[in-house]
Order: C-alpha cells, then structure tokens, then sequence
C-alpha cells in the first residue's frame, strides 16, 4: 500500500509483508539524482512510514538501474549558485541587439535588478537544512533501516546471524583466516604475526598504535554543534 501525498518517492507497506515499509526514490529518469522535492519528501517519507503501526523494519530501495546518483545539479545551482557569484555577475543579462553583457546596454535593455544577498543566503540556508534532515531522517529512524548506505555491521547486528570464516574474511571482520585446523595451526599463525610485529621499529609500533587508538577515540566522541 502506497501513501499518497509524494512527487519522486514512493513510500508505504509492501503487499505481503505489512510488517515492512519501504520508501522508494522514484526518479529513474534522472538516475534517482535528489532535486529540492525529493529533500523536501525523503525525510518526511521515512517519518510516515516509520509511523504506520504495523511497520517493524524500512527498505529502501530505487526505481530503475541506479540507485542514486548524488545531487541534482539544477537543485546545486538554484540554491547555492546565486549566493556564490559576485554581484556583478548576478545582474548581467542580455543587451537590445541579442550579445551578452560586457559594453554598455542598450537603450532598449532593462535596468538590471539588484542583488539581493538576504534572500540567497535565506536560500541556501533552507537548502542545507533540508539536506541535513534527509541525511538523518534514517539515522533518526526508530527501527532498522535496510539500505545500501549501511554496511555488514549493521547487517550483522540486526540479524543475528552466523557467518564462516570465509565470510567473516570477505565482509572485513577479521583480517586473515588460518587454514588448517585445531588451537596449534591458530597459535602458530598468532606467533608469526606478532614476530613480524615485533621486527618493525618500536617507536614506529608505539607510534602508529597511539595515532589508531586516537582516532578510534576521536571517532566516537560527539561533534561539536556548528
């Protein structure tokens, strides 16, 4: 079941699983490029879909061959290009016999109309607003969120599921998987890591432990608010 109310997305319950939402981006023509409706509708579809009672997990997913291919670039130049370009530029236009501005205008040619800077930044605000609450409106999202914006932890969390050695190696989780079996084949290979370790330069090793562990740190403590 669709909701109505959305322009280029598609949001609702799928037929057979009531208890799955989805949320749809429905531009294909433009390669699902997100313009100012789909800011706009994004974040509000996950919030409809998130409040339907019957909803316990939201796929998200796309019509047509690419998911999503970034930024609309119409929607990059309405919003931010206005407040980029010098004022000079902004009140240019076209003179009575047909050239671009650079000589003086014609008698014929309008009087440019002034720049205004309140209504560009009032613009490009909005955008970014819009922007941020569409990146968030799946983090903000009480319940999981399938998409291609998550990886296997999150997979692997919410599922529960078991994964080989193999798998574990292919998804990232471990860096090596040793073959041949029993504790002697894992200990002889934890040996040989830790003596290559070992031969390496121990300011180096202290050094480049300090720097991971910062930035694990670092990674998990809360930004700052701008």
């Amino acid at each position: 079941m669709a909701l109505p109310g959305f322009t280029d997305i598609r949001c609702g319950t799928l037929q057979n699983h009531p208890s799955v939402g989805f949320v749809e981006l429905a531009r294909p023509l433009k390669f699902n490029a997100f313009n100012a409706a789909m800011w706009r509708e994004f974040p509000a579809a996950v919030r409809a879909v998130e409040a339907i009672a019957s909803v316990r997990a939201v796929l998200v997913f796309a019509e047509g061959r690419h998911f999503c291919t970034g930024i609309d670039i119409e929607f990059l130049k309405d919003t931010f290009l206005p407040f980029a370009q010098p004022p000079a530029s902004r009140s240019e236009g076209l003179h009575d016999n047909g050239s671009s501005s650079g000589s003086r205008p014609g008698p014929n040619t309008p009087a440019p109309t002034p720049a205004c800077p309140g209504l560009a930044r009032e613009s490009m605000r909005r955008g970014i607003l819009g922007m941020q609450d569409a990146y968030s409106a799946l983090e903000r999202c009480r319940w999981p969120v399938i998409a291609a914006i998550h990886g296997a932890a999150m997979h692997l969390a919410l599922t529960a599921q078991t994964v080989s050695a193999g798998e574990a190696l292919r998804l990232g989780l471990v860096s090596r998987v040793v073959e041949g079996s029993g504790q002697e084949a894992v200990r002889s290979a934890g040996v040989a890591l830790a003596a290559q370790m070992a031969a390496k330069p121990s300011l180096a090793l202290l050094g480049t432990k300090r720097v991971l562990l910062h930035a694990s740190k670092a990674a998990e403590r809360p930004r700052a608010k701008m």
